[in-house]
C-alpha cells in the first residue's frame, strides 16, 4: 500500500515562538531537525545557551545551601557548647547543696 499526501509547507515554529527569547528559539529549531544526523543530541543540546542561566541558578543555590550548612552545624555546635557549660555548672552547683 502505498500513500501520495500532497506536499504542505508550514508556517514554521518560530512564528508561534514571537515572545520566546533567541536562544530557546535556537534551541527548539535544532530539536526539531527532522533527519536524526542533523539535530542536536541531548548532550549538546544540554550545553546549549539557554541552558546555561538554570545551571548559573543550580550553583547559586548550592553554595546557599552549603552557606546555610555550615550557619546550621556553627549553632549546632554552639548550642551544644552552651548546653555542656550550663550542665557543668548545674552539676557544680547541686555538689555545694
Amino acid at each position: 500500500m502505498e500513500f501520495d499526501f500532497p506536499k504542505n509547507e508550514g508556517t514554521g515554529i518560530l512564528k508561534l515562538l514571537q515572545n520566546a527569547s533567541e536562544d530557546v528559539k535556537d534551541l527548539i529549531v535544532k530539536l526539531l531537525v527532522y533527519n536524526p544526523d542533523n539535530r542536536i543530541t541531548a548532550s549538546q543540546a544540554l550545553k546549549h545557551p539557554w541552558f546555561r542561566e538554570i545551571k548559573e541558578q543550580e550553583q547559586m543555590m548550592k553554595q546557599q545551601s552549603a552557606v546555610t550548612t555550615q550557619s546550621v552545624r556553627h549553632n549546632f555546635v554552639d548550642s551544644l557548647s552552651q548546653y555542656s557549660k550550663m550542665s557543668d555548672e548545674l552539676a557544680g552547683n547541686s555538689e555545694v547543696l
